[in-house]
């Protein structure tokens, strides 16, 4: 992958995440079990996958993790096991 398209992807990653993301002012683990090790006054990013382990889910999540570590937030990606889970999607964007 050549660096425009890996910046193309870095990029959408992080449009992405905005769109899907859920922001709170501190990551606690009472607060987002998955959450862990969010340092005090750093923002928490959610970000919610269709499916965990898929090549595009994959390369969306690699991009959103780096743009965190980038911009110091911490980014928790959660996804289902199925692609057809509508239910358990709802779920984790309820718990998010």
């Amino acid at each position: 992958m050549n660096r425009k398209q890996f910046l193309s992807l870095s990029l959408a990653a992080l449009l992405s995440a905005g769109l899907m993301a859920g922001c709170s002012s501190s990551g606690t683990a009472a607060d987002a079990p998955s959450a862990g090790g969010a340092a005090e006054g750093q923002k928490t990013i959610y970000v919610i996958v269709k499916v965990l382990g898929n090549q595009y889910w994959s390369v969306l999540q690699a991009g959103a993790e780096q743009a965190g570590r980038d911009l110091g937030c911490n980014v928790v990606v959660v996804g289902t096991a199925l692609e057809s889970d509508s239910e358990g999607q709802l779920t984790l964007l309820q718990n998010a």
